[in-house]
């Protein structure tokens, strides 16, 4: 799956393997389409799991999950590689300044809310939304964080 991300070109895709996996085993969600997730945060966005309501996450901070399906016939498909980047204050209000982005398994980019023109990614903020009070950041369910996340 990290191979057809770099593909893209975008520096994220090509060093999230290299940051630190935040869950013990991939799990099941729901709101990226039923894919099973891996999540992975940068040196400035560790420590994310702790964030308290009310808190905001340094900008610079920068998770990323890859995702795959698979099939009642155990066959294995590789999904989005979804990313959200927390950027400067008041620099993108609608999406109380996160940057979302998904890169398809073969590099393509779906969408990248950065992108002025592109309404692509709206879906994610919106649900994001959701847990505003906590950042727009939603957790990895207790029993698959890792234990370094704790």
């Amino acid at each position: 799956m990290a191979a057809g991300y770099a593909q893209s070109g975008d520096p994220v895709a090509k060093d999230y393997r290299n940051w630190r996996k935040e869950n013990n085993a991939p799990y099941l969600s729901g709101g990226h389409g039923n894919r099973f997730l891996d999540n992975y945060s940068n040196n400035i966005a560790r420590g994310y799991l702790k964030l308290r309501r009310g808190q905001t996450m340094p900008v610079g901070s920068i998770l990323a999950k890859d995702s795959f399906t698979v099939t009642e016939g155990n066959e294995i498909f590789a999904g989005a590689l979804f990313i959200m980047e927390k950027v400067t204050a008041e620099s993108s209000p609608q999406t109380g300044d996160w940057r979302y982005l998904m890169i398809m398994p073969d590099g393509s980019l779906l969408g990248d809310s950065n992108n002025d023109s592109d309404d692509s990614m709206q879906f994610c903020h919106d649900c994001h939304k959701r847990v505003k009070s906590r950042d727009y950041l939603f957790l990895i369910p207790g029993k698959y964080r890792s234990k370094a996340a704790e």
